[in-house]
């Protein structure tokens, strides 16, 4: 795994170069006076867009196998931590877990009744696990973990406010009060000898966070590919479910109105500054932004944009002509703007005249809160007459940045005009 994502982030430094190499031979060209102006022309624009299209695709790969692997040693840390608490042993936990995905396999292609007959260990694992969590075993099952964890990456490559944000998991969608406090204005005193000491109150504020119903929408599955023992269903459920699911929250997180949706990063963002063009970001308004924001955040700060906006991004330099963006080419260590890691959201305004294309600041303060974790709803007969089978998954969640008045995420607005 590490050797794969080397290998990966060797390529895209190669791309990267290539891409840069465009827009120095343009500017050579201009300072010899053999151009009349360093813009790129159709013909270079077409060739460094190709290279910005490729070095997106290395992006995501490289994601992919590093998710992989630390969800994977997440996964084993879960477990441990599990067999901890029940006294299990890790081993043993990991194989009941196996089992409970593999009979949660031949559930989706069975259905209860017939997992019942065909495979009744299977269906008494399967019982015991809706009776402990308190769901339907007819009606729909929370997905096992491992099956679930599969979901997991396929949200995760929708968007990136699930890479970025503090996301926490209830066993109730009651709604939860999350306390606040703005103490950065308190402050101690110097008193004289003998002297009465002064009073201050902290003032606690409060943040609700509700919970939202997102459905992936009916999935249908022809029956005799599921009867084909060479179809992946798991695999095929997993990364449909888990990408329409993921699409339409990470829209929520970031644009979404708080109306029957989670409210949006970007309307909770504070205004940082305008720019003064409407189709275009300077240099010195990225630098104005990462210092608008408050020091008490700088150390969890990042960055966040769409595609787009980091092709822009990708062709300013600094005063000593060096490249803002500053892609890594080691293993396990992030990107970086101006010295901070930056998140790639597609659900990001793109840069045009009255958008917010850019966010600036510290993502943990924005909380994702799921309920429990995804049901899956298996349709039986719904579809029949077409030799097909349905399924459906929700997620309840809601998402909300808490600001406590300081402006943890600072946005860069753009004029109307």
């Amino acid at each position: 795994m590490f050797k794969e994502s080397k290998q990966l982030r060797e390529e895209r430094q190669l791309l990267i170069e290539q891409s840069r190499a465009i827009v120095t031979d343009a500017e050579k060209e201009f300072s010899d006076k053999k151009r009349d102006n360093k813009e790129l022309n159709d013909d270079e624009n077409t060739r460094f867009d190709s290279f910005l299209d490729d070095i997106e695709k290395k992006n995501t790969e490289i994601e992919r196998v590093e998710r992989s692997a630390k969800l994977t040693n997440i996964e084993r840390e879960k477990i441990e931590e599990e067999a901890d608490r029940s006294g299990d042993d890790p081993d043993n936990l990991e194989e009941t877990k196996k089992r409970t995905t593999e009979a949660f396999g031949n559930y989706l292609r069975l259905g209860m009744s017939s997992l019942d007959r065909q495979f009744p260990e299977q269906a008494k694992l399967l019982e015991e696990r809706a009776q402990s969590l308190g769901t339907d075993s007819e009606g729909g099952f929370l997905v096992p973990d491992e099956f679930s964890g599969e979901i997991e990456k396929a949200l995760k490559a929708f968007g990136g406010m699930r890479d970025v944000a503090r996301i926490i998991t209830t066993g109730t969608g009651q709604n939860l009060d999350w306390p606040t406090n703005d103490s950065t204005g308190n402050k101690g005193e110097f008193i004289a000898e003998n002297a009465a000491v002064g009073e201050q109150d902290e003032v606690i504020g409060n943040v609700q966070l509700s919970s939202f119903i997102a459905s992936s929408k009916k999935v249908k599955v022809s029956r005799v590919l599921m009867n084909d023992s060479f179809f992946d269903l798991d695999g095929f459920l997993s990364d449909a479910l888990g990408e329409r699911i993921g699409r339409v929250t990470n829209e929520a997180y970031t644009t979404g109105s708080g109306v029957s949706k989670p409210t949006g990063v970007i309307h909770g963002a504070t205004i940082g500054i305008t720019s003064a063009s409407s189709t275009a970001i300077t240099f010195d308004e990225l630098k104005d932004i990462q210092f608008d924001l408050d020091p008490a955040y700088k150390s969890n700060a990042s960055w966040m944009f769409n595609n787009s906006t980091l092709k822009a991004i990708s062709k300013l330099k600094d005063s000593e002509n060096r490249y803002l963006w500053q892609p890594s080419t080691q293993v396990g260590v992030p990107s970086l703007l101006l010295g901070d890691p930056f998140t790639i959201n597609q659900d990001m305004d793109s840069i045009a005249a009255g958008k917010r294309p850019l966010l600036f600041g510290d993502f943990k303060k924005y909380i994702i809160r799921d309920v429990q974790g995804i049901i899956l709803l298996r349709l039986s007969e719904l579809f029949a007459e077409k030799l097909q089978m349905g399924f459906i998954a929700f997620l309840r969640t809601e998402g909300k940045l808490i600001d406590a008045g300081t402006g943890p995420i600072r946005v860069l607005r753009q004029p109307s005009t």
